[in-house]
């Protein structure tokens, strides 16, 4: 399912602004270059610098820019001469990229990805330092903790620790220690990055000290369908939308706009990579798993300690191992994969630790469906959790226009697996045997109230929960890939054929913009519109409780079936 993308230009870019065909109110994306030389090159607040302009500033741009190139170059001469740093020394915007070395420097994403349009463009990316992924300081890093610990390494312990400040004497005891790491990334979402933003502006910095985005997806509330829903959020929560815009062209940070997309599918399309490590104002950032890369949710203050270039503090996490053998059968999709673990280790299970999967199973397993079991790993209450790297991470990444990612991955491939032998050090293992696993269903009130499908009708029959279903929903960022909706409209055009109807009304959210341009183009939205089906825009909506619900009463019992994150306790 990773292949099925749209052709042409779908992907916004820095500096370009582009409206779907009858979508004015989704995706409009928009990146400014901002000044990537703290002080030095603050010509203004966003550069949207193209050819013609270029042209039109002519002579005094060419010699303003070779003045600028000069000091630069003297700045840059000054800064390696001096002693290394810990950590607040952070260079720029990200100091884990850049390494000098010619070949080396591969770009973090599509989106940062400096471009040469004009002269002045050209000269930025002679000295731009924060766009480049991360793995020869990485591999660095590895080499000094492999002498350290003496002893094969599993996947969790090679990414956190090889983002440590000081990986040479940081103490290193799990459940005990408190690390000092430099994360790759920070994201936030609407409704935490208005204080965060506040916060981080009172520290008086010119930009931000690592690449950070912002999400509008949390504010739209679910109530008429995405248009109007989306029109009505941008008028409730103009102010806000007008603040974060703003704020995040000042200083450095990409802003997606309310109806692009939910934070995670957002991150997971554009931004991760394996081995890296993320931070994100929400519960769910462990999302980023599925693409090998460690995702942290974390609050707003944390979230401003990394942009503003200070060191994150983390207890050292233990390891669950989850090893998984077979090959998923029948109707079982790999959300059974945590909803069985949910009810093995409980809500709190996960508390402390990094749940790591391993074993055969993972390579049968599509990236987005990788990223969903990780992402509903918050459910257990795990710090992270992540899968190692695999060829349908390759697959996601070509398929997403990122080859030049996974090439990077696999002249790295010793960072991103498990070493031969490291099983021994999880702290504890649990097995799943994927051959066996049947269909799952999990609730009511706890996410850990878990049902094999085939004993879930006693299980009904036999307790008081309320028997009559009022609503039904697709899709919040754990069920809304391509993949997650191809197979809903078959499972409608199935059930079709076999002259059912659906008979609640029922929800439909698409995990982007992307998404959404994909399954229209597929013709899988006319299956969900033709069954009456009301799409809403790409955003949380009841996921998070942003939901308008009129035809039910407050007081009224009732079953809510949803295919949205374990979360939900409606």
């Amino acid at each position: 399912m990773d292949s099925h993308w749209p052709d042409g230009s779908a992907w916004r870019r820095e500096c370009w602004r582009s409206r779907p065909n009858g979508h004015s109110s989704s995706a409009d994306y928009s990146f400014g270059i901002t000044a990537l030389f703290s002080g030095l090159l603050r010509l203004t607040s966003t550069f949207k610098f193209s050819k013609s302009q270029s042209e039109r500033h002519g002579e005094d741009l060419t010699t303003q820019v070779l003045a600028e190139m000069t000091l630069l170059h003297n700045l840059r001469h000054l800064r390696n001469s001096l002693p290394p740093r810990i950590c607040s020394a952070r260079r720029l915007a990200t100091v884990s990229g850049a390494t000098g070395i010619p070949g080396a420097q591969v770009p973090m994403s599509l989106l940062e990805k400096v471009r040469t349009w004009s002269l002045f463009t050209s000269v930025m990316l002679m000295f731009a330092q924060n766009a480049f992924l991360p793995y020869p300081k990485l591999q660095r890093n590895l080499d000094v903790l492999r002498r350290r610990l003496d002893r094969p390494l599993v996947l969790s312990e090679k990414i956190l620790y090889t983002h440590l400040c000081e990986p040479e004497t940081q103490q290193l005891d799990r459940g005990k220690s408190f690390l000092k790491l430099n994360p790759d990334r920070a994201a936030c979402h609407d409704a935490t990055a208005t204080m965060a933003l506040l916060q981080f502006i009172s520290a008086g910095l010119p930009e931000v000290q690592l690449p950070a985005t912002i999400h509008g997806d949390h504010l739209i509330v679910a109530e008429k369908g995405a248009v109007q829903d989306l029109e009505n959020a941008k008028e409730q929560y103009r102010e806000v939308y007008a603040f974060l815009a703003s704020a995040c062209a000042k200083y450095n940070i990409g802003f997606w706009k309310p109806g692009s997309g939910i934070i995670h599918t957002i991150l997971f399309e554009n931004y991760a990579f394996p081995g890296g490590l993320i931070i994100g104002t929400d519960s769910h950032t462990p999302n980023a798993g599925g693409m090998g890369m460690l995702g942290i949710g974390v609050g707003g203050s944390d979230a401003v300690d990394a942009m503003a270039g200070m060191p994150w503090d983390l207890q050292c996490p233990k390891v669950m191992g989850v090893r998984l053998t077979g090959k998923l059968q029948g109707w079982a999709s790999s959300k059974d994969i945590i909803l069985k673990l949910a009810g093995i280790v409980s809500v709190s299970g996960g508390k402390g630790r990094i749940v790591e999967f391993f074993g055969p199973g993972t390579e049968t397993l599509g990236a987005t469906a990788m990223a969903t079991i990780c992402n509903m790993s918050a459910e257990i209450g795990s710090t992270s959790c992540i899968f190692p790297y695999s060829d349908a991470m390759a697959r996601y990444l070509s398929a997403t226009r990122r080859d030049f990612i996974a090439n990077a991955a696999r002249e790295n491939i010793g960072l991103l697996l498990p070493d031969e032998g490291s099983e021994k050090y999880y702290d504890e293992v649990i097995e799943i045997d994927l051959d066996t696993l049947e269909p799952h269903i999990n609730g009511p009130y706890t996410p850990d109230l878990s049902h094999p499908l085939s004993k879930f009708s006693d299980e009904v029959q036999s307790s008081e929960w309320p028997k009559q279903l009022s609503h039904a929903m697709v899709g919040s960022c754990t069920n809304s890939s391509y993949e997650d909706l191809k197979k809903a409209s078959e499972l409608i055009r199935q059930a079709e054929s076999a002259g059912l109807k659906p008979k609640v009304p029922f929800f439909v959210t698409a995990g982007s913009e992307q998404i959404r341009a994909t399954v229209e183009r597929d013709g899988i939205l006319d299956t969900f519109q033709e069954a009456g089906a009301v799409l809403l825009s790409n955003s949380c909506g009841p996921c998070v409780g942003q939901w308008n619900r009129t035809e039910v009463e407050k007081v009224t019992s009732h079953q809510l079936y949803q295919s949205y994150k374990l979360a939900d306790r409606i």
